[in-house]
């Protein structure tokens, strides 16, 4: 109850602060600061993290917003940094063309590599084949978990539908098949 109460007070202050109301964003600027900063830091955009969130409340200052007062707060929120966030990603690579460049999928960056280094093949495919002599001794279900995943490459829902099982059903195997990998392998061996 006390937690729907909030949300509640939080949807009024946002659209408030979308109205123009200082108040109302500073309250909000307080309570979701640094949520957002560390959501950005997870994301990958550590040197980004506090332009970005501070670029949050200043659209919404700006009334630039568009909160229709049905949805979560945080989340609200969130997607605006995250489109702030490949934003600033795109501008930066425009800037400095032929460098590393940075790319987001979803909500994770990436450092793609303009040209890349022929022994990063080679360390790749090491790595690879790692994997897959450690997935051969997992258990069954969980090994083919891991495979269809990883080594095949396929999308989670794809993978469970060609093993003809329960998607959270598969989810759980491959993330106990990923636990098991894990422990097995040594950070020297990649």
């Amino acid at each position: 109850m006390r937690k729907d109460n909030h949300n509640i007070e939080d949807r009024l202050l946002l659209k408030r602060a979308c109205e123009g109301c200082k108040w109302s964003l500073s309250i909000l600027y307080q309570k979701y600061r640094k949520p957002i900063c560390d959501f950005l830091h997870k994301a990958g955009a550590d040197e980004l993290a506090e332009d970005i969130c501070q670029a949050v409340f200043l659209e919404i200052l700006d009334e630039k917003c568009n909160y229709d007062d049905s949805g979560d707060v945080k989340s609200y929120l969130f997607g605006i940094a995250n489109k702030i966030k490949n934003r600033e990603i795109t501008a930066k690579n425009k800037k400095e063309p032929g460098k590393n460049q940075l790319k987001a999928v979803g909500n994770i960056i990436f450092e793609r590599y303009i040209q890349p280094c022929p022994t990063d093949a080679l360390n790749v495919a090491g790595m690879v084949k790692i994997v897959q002599q450690k997935a051969e001794k997992l258990p069954a279900k969980a090994r083919q978990a891991v495979e269809l995943v990883f080594l095949d490459v396929n999308p989670t829902k794809k993978a469970a539908e060609i093993a003809q099982c329960d998607f959270n059903t598969f989810r759980n195997r491959l993330k106990y098949g990923l636990k098991l990998l894990q422990k097995s392998i040594k950070k020297d061996e990649i």
